[in-house]
């Protein structure tokens, strides 16, 4: 995370009247790297050469307190992806603390305890059926049409673990990323997750991957108890499987 002494959003509303060049390519090469183990970004700013640009660009952008989605039509971030996919969870999240019930908000804690609760005693067709529930309750974006979208059911699905985990996406481990890896906080006696996502396949194909590309080795050290989480979804039934498997030390 960056601390920018800028005038943030009116800052960049004044620039984009100015003659502003358009270099939100790299809001998206940013939001590739969120939530990754290349999650530490360096935004260096030329002295020569449009130095203030990228800071008050960056700072409208994530600017939590206001709504800047609209400053971006236009411009190359706004087609991107991860530019309506962002706006798509921060929405989610913004109703739940705002414009819902406070009963919504104890209702998406309570099923996400359970389903922790499911992950940790093996119970593969009950975490189903609770990111089936998460999708069927609009949390996850309206178009689900890929694993991306799975995995930010996931995310939602998962929300408890904030607390008590770190959650990394795309761990290097064994011979590939790990799609998903809660690692347990110091203070907790709790497993480690590895979350593999599939989508149009098969939740046994997403376990056996975990084991072949031995995502979980570079944990196997620092826990005695490691969960392998395999989920699938197959538009074509519209059904969400899961396979849990435990390595215990």
């Amino acid at each position: 995370m960056g601390i920018y002494l800028n005038p943030g959003n009116a800052g960049f509303q004044r620039m984009l009247r100015s003659g502003y060049i358009d270099k939100t390519d790299m809001l998206s090469i940013v939001n590739d790297q969120i939530d990754t183990v290349r999650g530490l970004i360096c935004i260096s700013r030329p002295r020569r050469f449009g130095k203030s640009y990228a800071a008050q660009m960056t700072c409208a952008y994530y600017d939590c307190t206001c709504d800047s989605h609209k400053l971006f039509d236009g411009l190359k971030i706004s087609e991107c992806s991860s530019y309506e996919e962002n706006e798509e969870i921060k929405q989610e999240f913004e109703n739940l603390l705002k414009n819902r019930k406070p009963s919504k908000l104890m209702e998406l804690i309570s099923r996400s305890e359970k389903l922790l609760s499911d992950t940790l005693a093996g119970n593969g067709d009950a975490v189903a059926e609770a990111i089936k529930n998460v999708r069927a309750t609009n949390y996850a974006p309206t178009f689900y049409n890929n694993e991306q979208s799975l995995r930010y059911a996931i995310k939602f699905a998962y929300i408890v673990c904030i607390d008590r985990y770190m959650k990394v996406e795309e761990l290097p481990n064994g011979k590939g990323y790990a799609d998903v890896v809660y690692i347990p906080k110091s203070d907790t006696a709790l497993p480690a997750l590895v979350v593999e996502l599939k989508w149009e396949k098969n939740a046994d194909a997403a376990i056996e991957q975990i084991k072949n590309k031995h995502y979980h080795s570079v944990l196997e050290d620092y826990f005695s108890e490691i969960i392998l989480v395999g989920i699938n979804y197959d538009s074509e039934t519209d059904k969400h499987t899961c396979v849990i498997e435990k390595i215990v030390k």
